[in-house]
């Protein structure tokens, strides 16, 4: 291996080391799931598919390795790990690739030819270790991405297409049609340690899971415009995928609304640029790969003001009246209140989150109406009432 990689034989040619040694046969992927090399060449119908002269999993198998927690462990170890799939008679290895702590790819080894020993494991980790070094020589790991629509993207983030029709005219230029929604992503970083100083290895596993969108570097960020038939961005599968990019590249995704006219784009960006921005400074949950302004949109109205204390002022006076009364008198009126409006307004379901019997919620209704005229049918004051708690969590306060 050592003598490969200082030969320069590339991904390739270290691949076709480990096969010789090990046996079986060898596969490496990127965290697009998309296949980077192999040895002996692999041919898959069942598995993979080809795409743009590339191969990718198919659904089927990216949906087996997550059932299997292939995918976490991938995400989680730095160490071999020996598993088995459905529908599969023998074993199959699979480890990490890192840079900088960093994943970037993962090997793949099918036991169809002999079971795996103790030193196959040995070998897969050093092997693992050699394709990071190998991987840093080049970042698009030998595939160049060929952004034409570079520039295009660019100005029209920026603001400087204002026309639709010459905008329909630059992506006709680019072998592009205009689709009824778009969506822009901005993503970022959870670790800033792990921010690479190239990216185009970002861009082309972006491209892959999201065929038809466009990519580029805006302003630091790497920034997607993804087109689409419907207003939800993400079908399902591919949203699955999505995530666990993101969770394997540390990353989160910021997600404007979907819009329909492509010259507003710019106007999208902001938004989730600004939605970042927000996240960094009030500490949005961290725990989520996708943010989406549709979540935050009031928060996002809460950060225009220059003054918390007139923010603060907007509390409803119910709600103002109802929490100190509550720091009295030691009741809960406050969190039965937000309870059922962020169950949808379901008195059962209301009851099931508090732990109460159906009868004593509705007799705190009952209470809450005569000590602070609350009508749970008037769904404008509702409305006045959950604006109010959020401005409270806004605030950090009770």
């Amino acid at each position: 291996l050592f003598q490969s990689l200082h030969s320069d034989n590339g991904i390739e040619g270290m691949a076709h080391v480990a096969h010789t040694f090990l046996g079986n046969p060898v596969t490496i992927c990127d965290t697009s799931f998309s296949v980077i090399a192999a040895s002996p060449v692999v041919k898959d119908a069942d598995n993979l598919e080809e795409r743009h002269g590339r191969l990718y999993l198919k659904d089927c198998l990216f949906q087996n390795m997550a059932d299997q927690n292939i995918i976490r462990h991938i995400y989680s170890s730095a160490v071999p790990y020996i598993t088995t799939l459905d529908d599969y008679p023998y074993q199959w290895v699979f480890e990490s690739i890192r840079i900088h702590h960093a994943v970037v790819g993962y090997i793949c080894v099918r036991g169809t030819v002999r079971e795996f020993t103790e030193d196959d494991l040995e070998f897969i980790d050093v092997f693992s270790k050699m394709l990071s070094i190998e991987m840093q020589k080049d970042s698009a790991y030998r595939h160049p991405t060929g952004l034409r629509y570079e520039y295009f993207l660019t100005e029209l983030l920026e603001g400087h297409f204002d026309r639709a029709e010459y905008i329909a005219g630059h992506l006709i230029q680019l072998g592009r049609t205009q689709m009824p929604y778009y969506t822009v992503l901005l993503l970022t970083f959870t670790d800033p340690s792990r921010k690479p100083r190239q990216y185009k290895g970002y861009f082309e596993q972006l491209l892959s899971l999201l065929p038809n969108c466009m990519v580029v570097l805006f302003h630091g960020d790497l920034t997607v415009l993804l087109p689409g038939d419907r207003r939800e961005p993400f079908r399902e599968t591919v949203r699955n995928r999505f995530a666990a990019f993101l969770q394997l590249n540390h990353m989160q995704a910021y997600v404007s609304y979907p819009y329909t006219d492509i010259a507003k784009s710019s106007i999208y960006w902001r938004q989730v640029k600004e939605l970042s921005l927000l996240h960094e400074k009030t500490g949005l949950p961290k725990d989520r790969y996708f943010i989406c302004y549709e979540q935050y949109y009031l928060e996002h109205g809460f950060s225009q003001y220059k003054d918390t204390g007139l923010l603060g002022a907007s509390v409803h006076p119910v709600i103002t009246q109802m929490t100190e009364y509550d720091r009295t008198a030691n009741t809960e009126y406050a969190r039965t209140l937000r309870v059922y409006l962020a169950k949808n307004r379901n008195a059962l379901a209301a009851a099931g989150e508090l732990h109460i019997h159906k009868s004593t919620f509705f007799y705190r209704l009952g209470k809450m109406a005569d000590l602070f005229g609350i009508d749970i049918n008037d769904g404008l004051a509702l409305f006045r009432y959950e604006y109010s708690f959020r401005v409270l969590d806004y605030l950090g306060l009770e």
